[in-house]
């Protein structure tokens, strides 16, 4: 067990807890907990020197050292068990390296997703479950467990965040698929009340709660902010510092490929003829006011013609198609950042990340990377201190200035706007400090 005063605690424990590993934080060359929106389970990769080789020559790699469990928590709430956070892993790969270094690699430990196959229709006969934001928290909820023993397995199961665009009645058929690949397919094809699309589907855990997560990027662009987090070294109540950062912006989708409509065909089958369509930004729920398209060039993508043919589910491939299409946007502004430990942070989330505003001749330059952002991935990084990783994104920038970008037909705020029109007010009455490049800090 590792637990560094005023760092973090840590404990990790093999065999459902009854092999406790001491672990020395110099000893660790990764620790990283990882999850993430596009991957359906967290994982775990441990690299650790091991001069006596105990876990990775003489334990035989059986059930019983397979199962990892990690309980951990950062400096601010080492003292509060309730806040402390646990992941179970299964080992699915062990390295032994000469030079005494052991390296496990694994994913969150959950039955019920890749096994059984299941052959049947929904809505179920004799059941009152009859949209498809019941059918998935009936799966999460009567399905899908944390542990695979049938003893006292009350409270083992899942639990299930569904988006209410969902909540609308719909015959389905899941032909001998696993949950896993039923899951996928909806996440990949289903279109909601309001022609939402860009589904993702996950399983994450906070507070040692495991839950299986099945929303659109617009539900969570409708969530309240779950932090903040401010850059540089101004120190803001109620945020959290940012120690570095990267930014990735793939302009046009970083290959000239993403335009402001997507055009796509498929052959419909009840009218024995082939459909052209297209999908385009104007109905796009962003995070930023401006999109990453040059909103001079062609409008048309690539045309996709690959799609098959129709059916009851898809008779119009427009779940398949805009759900691309809207994750494509997400992702064309990416920020990384790296902050304390926050144990129980998770996918999905939106956080707010301030950079104070920079000033040039008494007018306020809104830094193009404040504002809004969703939580792609979360990285927990254990070795002398506990950090969290995290991985934004959204559709693009924020800026006062003029560009020559496509504007989001509907955005969070106009976060240029209002931080503008705060920093001009500030201006009147700020002193400006002068620093060594020609642009002033305001403190």
């Amino acid at each position: 067990m590792v637990d560094i005063a005023g760092t973090y605690h840590l404990r990790l424990t093999f065999n459902n807890g009854k092999l406790v590993v001491e672990l020395n934080p110099q000893a660790i060359h990764i620790f990283e907990i990882t999850q993430e929106i596009n991957n359906l389970l967290p994982t775990v990769i441990l690299e650790v020197e091991e001069p006596n080789g105990e876990i990775g020559m003489l334990l035989p790699f059986d059930n019983k050292l397979a199962n990892m469990q990690v309980e951990f928590c950062g400096a601010k709430n080492i003292n509060d068990s309730e806040e402390y956070n646990q992941f179970n892993f299964v080992i699915t790969k062990k390295i032994t390296i000469s030079d005494g270094r052991l390296r496990l690699e694994g994913e969150l430990s959950i039955h019920g997703l890749f096994s059984p196959k299941h052959s049947r229709g929904f809505p179920i006969s004799g059941t009152t479950d009859i949209t498809i934001k019941k059918y998935i928290e009936k799966i999460a909820t009567t399905e899908i467990s944390i542990f695979s023993n049938t003893e006292d397995r009350s409270n083992k199961y899942i639990n299930a965040e569904v988006s209410s665009y969902l909540e609308y009645e719909k015959t389905l058929i899941q032909p001998r698929w696993t949950n896993a690949q039923f899951l996928k397919y909806l996440r990949d094809n289903i279109i909601g009340t309001v022609d939402e699309a860009g589904f993702f589907c996950f399983v994450c855990v906070k507070n040692r709660k495991t839950t299986l997560v099945f929303k659109s990027a617009r539900d969570f662009y409708d969530e309240p902010i779950s932090q903040r987090f401010v850059v540089y070294d101004e120190i803001r109540k109620g945020s959290f510092p940012v120690y570095k950062f990267l930014s990735y912006d793939y302009f046009n989708g970083g290959n000239k490929e993403l335009k402001s409509k997507q055009e796509y065909s498929y052959y419909n089958y009840n009218d024995t003829e082939y459909v052209d369509a297209y999908v385009d930004y104007t109905t796009y729920h962003s995070l930023s006011k401006h999109i990453l398209i040059d909103k001079n060039e062609d409008t048309n993508s690539n045309d996709i013609d690959n799609l098959g043919r129709s059916n009851d589910f898809t008779s119009d491939f427009l779940g398949k198609i805009k759900g691309a299409y809207t994750k494509k946007l997400l992702g064309l502004s990416r920020f990384w950042i790296t902050t304390d430990g926050l144990q129980n942070i998770t996918p999905g989330k939106l956080v707010y990340i301030h950079f104070p505003a920079k000033v040039m001749q008494e007018e306020a330059i809104v830094i193009t990377y404040s504002g809004y952002w969703m939580i792609e991935k979360v990285v927990h990084a254990f070795r002398d201190v506990y950090l969290t990783r995290l991985l934004l994104t959204r559709p693009g920038i924020d800026t006062a200035m003029d560009t020559e970008l496509l504007v989001a037909p509907v955005f969070k705020v106009d976060q240029s706007k209002e931080v503008l029109k705060t920093q001009k007010a500030q201006n009147k009455s700020q002193k400006r400090i002068s620093t060594s490049s020609d642009m002033d800090i305001i403190t």
